[in-house]
């Protein structure tokens, strides 16, 4: 059966790391389609743009990549309210659409961090993960579905570091991207 890939983050920007991995994603014959799910309110309390900035610039970086057609944006987790968290949007979406196949798709980075998630082990047991390995971030063994091919190592934080400094992110921002976040004085 076909999944649904949930593609949670900050999108703090959103940038060509994240249009690598939804190209690579559509490319795979198990994957139906991909939802970008920008954070309403980080759970750590991670200081963020507003949610209407970063959800026009998932919308953007799917423009400018042409991943409209198997990628869409959702605004589940403002829906939802409050800090988002994994289980609850999984939980949530789940019940909206019972028949609908799901993977959660995290960094390999991330790994380590998922035992702290908000009820972790009842997730796990919900819906399956995958795996994307970052270049230069070595994969730990793991029982969730691994993707072969590495991702760019970009950093939404050096992002933010290079536009707070007036720096060059052409190689990290696609253009409506760093077009809309200029225009608006994002991160400076």
């Amino acid at each position: 059966m076909k999944s649904t890939i949930l593609f949670g983050g900050s999108f703090n920007p959103g940038h060509r790391g994240h249009a690598a991995l939804c190209c690579y994603l559509t490319r795979e014959a198990w994957v139906d389609s991909i939802w970008l799910l920008p954070t309403y309110i980080h759970p750590f309390g991670k200081p963020l743009v507003s949610f209407e900035h970063r959800v026009e610039m998932c919308h953007r970086l799917l423009g400018d990549h042409g991943l409209e057609a198997r990628c869409q944006v959702s605004e589940v987790e403002k829906e939802l309210g409050g800090v988002s968290r994994t289980y609850d949007t999984v939980s949530y979406l789940m019940n909206q659409q019972p028949g609908k196949s799901f993977s959660w798709v995290i960094g390999a980075d991330v790994l380590a961090e998922l035992p702290r998630w908000y009820r972790a082990e009842e997730l796990i047991k919900k819906i399956s993960f995958t795996v994307v390995r970052r270049k230069g971030t070595p994969c730990p063994p793991c029982d969730f579905r691994v993707l072969h091919e590495e991702m760019p190592d970009i950093s939404s934080s050096e992002i933010r570091n290079l536009l707070e400094t007036g720096g060059n992110v052409e190689a990290f921002l696609s253009p409506g991207v760093e077009d809309y976040v200029r225009h608006l004085s994002l991160y400076r």
